[in-house]
């Protein structure tokens, strides 16, 4: 299958099932690019593509779900549930990982004023919005109401949260459906 690739690309990243293509050219513009898009063949210039962010300098995937992703521009961290961001959030790291909900960047400046000193303190972890929320919501109602929430917003990750919360609150009930929908048979 022919694509037509953006020019001056920088970075190129696939998401984990490999069906969508993700460029940052050497201007900082991204673009994304369905590979399973046979219309638009893959055209970078095609309206199918509609998240274009300028002044971007580093995009991850997400290990467990194709449509999740983070996205760095100056020194906002936007992350991505499809073409919809959440709201940004003010961090300088470089990207190393997005798995369960979970971004981890490393703060290279700060490594780089003591190189020989590195700390964990390096490493920063930042919660995606819905597992936030999620945790707000176990705190604060009902836990047939967060069951909802999660309905809403599926993922692992939130499933075995809820999960282990029904459990030490001794709700076996919700805790068996939780488990059921994280694949957890095991629970």
């Amino acid at each position: 299958q022919k694509i037509n690739a953006v020019p001056n690309a920088s970075i190129i990243r696939l998401n984990c099932t490999c069906t969508t293509l993700s460029v940052i050219d050497i201007n900082g513009f991204l673009t994304l690019l369905d590979l399973n898009d046979a219309e638009g063949q893959g055209d970078p210039q095609s309206d199918r593509n509609v998240v274009r962010r300028k002044d971007t300098w580093d995009i991850c995937w997400a290990d467990d779900n194709p449509d999740l992703f983070v996205v760095m521009e100056k020194t906002r961290m936007y992350i991505y549930r499809g073409k919809q961001p959440e709201e940004p959030l003010f961090c300088s790291g470089y990207l190393c990982q997005f798995t369960d909900l979970i971004v981890t960047c490393v703060s290279l400046d700060d490594i780089m004023d003591d190189p020989h000193n590195p700390t964990k303190s390096h490493l920063v972890q930042v919660d995606t919005k819905s597992l936030r929320d999620t945790r707000t919501l176990l705190e604060t109602v009902p836990i047939n109401e967060v069951f909802q929430f999660i309905s809403d917003n599926p993922h692992p990750r939130l499933w075995k949260l809820l999960a282990e919360t029904a459990l030490n609150n001794l709700d076996f009930i919700y805790a068996d459906k939780a488990f059921i929908k994280a694949q957890d048979y095991q629970g």
